[in-house]
């Protein structure tokens, strides 16, 4: 009997002793993966609803209704010229984006835990499917917006154009908290259960339900050390127009949206050869 000579040599993977490194090559070559990944879990999440992806669109709208009875109606909170409901439905529409990337990103790994002990690919996509899947949601939403710029007359200037980058910014500090907390959960179950209530604190604690104006001058600067200042008030300008952003805010929201992403990454793989034997 003759051995086959045709077969594909065999690859042994090891986890590595030490510091794996980023594996950004490898990530990049397998980066279809990510968005299979993305597409189940569009599938998985909207699996035997009665309105399906119109989800997407009623979280924002009844949030909407709720806040704008509460604060704007009752308590008077005000929304620096534009009509409170477009100006709170463009905050929690982003601030949806943000939640369930963090949200399903925790829980990602737990959630492909199946997959993670049986094939080999890069475990980051777990978390980064699940932004992918809030971008289409915000799409969705988005088109709400769209339509109520025609009903209050609000007219698109050039600005708009710079809302991606805004939304980036968002999305950037969200992946890297997400990282974090997939990590510290696939080991710790605490940290899912804890997660609700952080999310509550940081919705409250960022410009989504009021304008940032609120906030006294001198503490602007130490305001803007959470990302979503900049990325909430440069959307809605690039919407709205009005004032812009301060650009030190910018700045100091960009940075630390870049070092909650890279130390989120880097813990993010020191963790990855044991996701197997914990999830």
């Amino acid at each position: 009997m003759s051995l086959r000579t045709d077969l594909p040599p065999a690859v042994a993977i090891i986890p590595p002793g030490g510091w794996p490194g980023w594996g950004l090559a490898e990530a990049w070559r397998l980066r279809s993966t990510c968005l299979v990944l993305a597409r189940r879990s569009l599938r998985v999440r909207y699996r035997q609803t009665l309105v399906g992806a119109l989800w997407a669109v009623l979280q924002p709208l009844l949030m909407m209704v709720v806040f704008t009875t509460f604060l704007s109606v009752i308590a008077g909170v005000r929304s620096d010229g534009t009509p409170y409901p477009v100006f709170i439905y463009a905050g929690l529409l982003l601030w949806g984006a943000v939640a369930k990337t963090v949200a399903e990103g925790t829980t990602s790994l737990i959630a492909e835990s199946g997959l993670i002990r049986q094939v080999w690919f890069p475990r980051v996509y777990c978390p980064a499917a699940a932004m992918i899947g809030s971008l289409v949601d915000l799409a969705i939403g988005a088109l709400v917006l769209v339509g109520f710029l025609v009903v209050y007359g609000i007219p698109l200037t050039p600005t708009v154009l710079l809302a991606p980058l805004f939304l980036g910014l968002a999305l950037v500090a969200a992946l890297g908290i997400a990282l974090w907390t997939s990590a510290l959960n696939a080991a710790w179950r605490d940290v899912g259960h804890l997660l609700p209530f952080l999310l509550q604190v940081w919705l409250f604690t960022s410009p989504i339900v009021y304008p940032a104006s609120l906030i006294p001058a001198e503490l602007r600067l130490v305001y803007a050390l959470n990302p979503l200042v900049a990325a909430v008030g440069g959307f809605r300008w690039a919407i709205f127009g009005g004032a812009p952003p301060e650009i030190a805010e910018i700045a100091v929201g960009g940075l630390v949206a870049l070092a909650v992403l890279v130390s989120g990454y880097a813990f993010f793989r020191l963790r990855e050869p044991s996701f197997v034997d914990v999830v």
